[in-house]
C-alpha cells in the first residue's frame, strides 16, 4: 500500500515537471515520449528502481529543455582528463 503512494506522488512530481517544461501552444513530443515511457517504467517495471527511474527522467529532461549540465568537462578550465570537479 505504501509503495503504491509513494509511486502515485512520483508520477503526480513527474507530470508537474513535464508540465512545466512544456510550452503552452507548441507540440512537445520529445517531453511527452518521455513522460510515457517514465510512466510506463514505474508501473510496469517494478525491476527497474524509482529513484533510477526519476534520475534519468530529470536528466533527459533537462537535456530536452536545454538545461544539461556539461558532464564531460571541467566548466572553468576545460580540461577533460583528471580529477573533474562539478
Amino acid at each position: 500500500m505504501l509503495q503504491h503512494l509513494l509511486l502515485s506522488a512520483l508520477s503526480g512530481y513527474i507530470l508537474d515537471v513535464a508540465y512545466e517544461l512544456s510550452d503552452d501552444g507548441q507540440e512537445c513530443y520529445d517531453i511527452l515520449g518521455l513522460t510515457y515511457n517514465t510512466l510506463y517504467a514505474l508501473a510496469y517495471r517494478p525491476e527497474i528502481p524509482s529513484r533510477l527511474v526519476k534520475a534519468a527522467f530529470e536528466l533527459k529532461a533537462m537535456s530536452i529543455s536545454g538545461y544539461m549540465p556539461t558532464v564531460t568537462e571541467c566548466h572553468i578550465c576545460g580540461k577533460v582528463e583528471g580529477d573533474l570537479w562539478f
